[in-house]
């Protein structure tokens, strides 16, 4: 590849990076497309608290992986309304959840025919466990 800088001044340059010092702006690939915002100060969840989720993401899993029955789908929805509480509930088992079978948790959710996605968001957002 060639240096494209070779020929710029010492000042040349300064002033380009300069220019361009005021946009610096973090990307990342975690959450793109995925709803929900992360909440401020889940990575101080407890390591009980680490645990418990990653309990929750495992059951939660379990009920989804394989062909799943209306059974599956009621149970999963159960889980998230008995254990997703607070903001802080549904980024630790979103971070314990991972990335499962090329999927992360969302992308998991979206995907089961009989669950309503949108519905289960709207109904988390109305009770105080998300925020967007």
């Amino acid at each position: 590849m060639k240096n494209l800088f070779n020929d710029i001044s010492q000042e040349e340059k300064s002033r380009i990076l300069e220019m361009h010092s005021h946009k610096k702006n973090v990307i990342s690939e975690q959450g793109i497309g995925s709803g929900p915002k992360p909440y401020p100060g889940t990575k101080n969840v407890s390591q009980n608290s680490q645990q418990v989720y990653k309990k929750i993401a495992d059951d939660l899993y379990n009920s989804m992986k394989g062909l799943s029955s209306s059974e599956d789908s009621k149970n999963v929805e159960k889980i998230i309304y008995d254990k997703i509480k607070t903001p802080y509930d549904w980024d630790g088992v979103v971070k314990a959840f991972g990335v499962r079978d090329g999927e992360n948790f969302d992308q998991w959710l979206k995907g089961e025919l009989r669950i309503n996605y949108d519905q289960i968001i709207h109904n988390l957002v109305q009770r105080g466990a998300l925020e967007f």
